[in-house]
């Protein structure tokens, strides 16, 4: 059995980070807070108070009283909580906890959010899905070497952009590596993109920006993998540890933050 933890571990957390004072009849127990998109609403390690060790988990905090809602899982899972808490509006979180507890709007957002948290967990999901998995891309450039090249199949581009570019440094790099008798042709059809549609992937530090795609590597850098056959990149994708829940995939980081877990 692993050693209990006594403080929660070393883990990104956005801009802005404050403390909190949880507090018990016998116990106060100061920790780190994450603040989020709703006020009197922060993010804290969930703790046993009475004998404070850290039980791997999170929990949203009512910040005026101190005070827990019950919302607790994955640190992915509370801040899309209070993302939910953000988008449903109709409540003053930065009221007395009392007046709270008067409100049955209030009762009803904290029995579906853990309602909802627990499905989503078992299953190994977001609270929900922010986008189709499946994206169409406009259809691809190609450059096919005739039949009597030594090169291995086609070089692919996205854009007309990445042609010129891959043709300028051919020709500046490379100029006895061009073929003339290549063709450049492109796909009748659109190519398929492979997209995470976790909520809240590609959000760090406070900053938008675009969610993962699953990509290739080469010399030239990271790339989207496009391809006309969704059953190649659903391939590649579980080579590269994403995880598909139904219609729907996760990259691997967010499906690390969505561990499957009954518990």
């Amino acid at each position: 059995m692993s050693p209990t933890r006594t403080r929660p571990p070393r883990t990104h957390l956005s801009a802005g980070w404050s403390s909190i004072t949880l507090t018990s009849p016998d116990h106060p127990w100061a920790t780190l807070a994450e603040p989020t998109a709703v006020p009197g609403v922060v993010i804290a390690p969930a703790v046993a108070i009475s004998r404070p060790r850290w039980s791997n988990r999170w929990q949203l905090i009512h910040v005026r009283s101190s005070g827990p809602f019950g919302i607790r899982g994955p640190l992915a899972y509370m801040r899309e909580a209070a993302t939910y808490l953000a988008q449903a509006g109709g409540i003053d979180f930065q009221q007395l906890a009392t007046t709270l507890h008067d409100l049955p709007v209030f009762h009803e957002h904290v029995r579906t959010l853990r309602n909802e948290i627990e499905v989503a967990r078992g299953l190994g999901r977001p609270l929900w899905w922010a986008r189709p998995s499946w994206a169409q891309h406009a259809p691809q450039w190609r450059a096919v070497p005739p039949p009597e090249s030594n090169q291995d199949g086609d070089f692919e581009f996205g854009t007309w952009r990445e042609v010129v570019r891959f043709a300028d440094s051919v020709l500046a790099e490379m100029p006895w590596s061009a073929d003339p008798n290549a063709v450049l042709r492109r796909d009748a059809e659109p190519s398929w993109l492979l997209t995470c549609a976790a909520p809240l992937c590609g959000q760090d530090e406070g900053e938008q920006v675009p969610p993962a795609v699953l990509e290739m590597e080469n010399d030239s850098g990271c790339w989207p993998w496009l391809s006309l056959d969704r059953g190649e990149l659903a391939g590649v994708a579980r080579k590269q540890h994403w995880r598909q829940v139904g219609r729907h995939w996760l990259c691997p980081a967010c499906a690390a933050d969505h561990p499957v877990d009954h518990g």
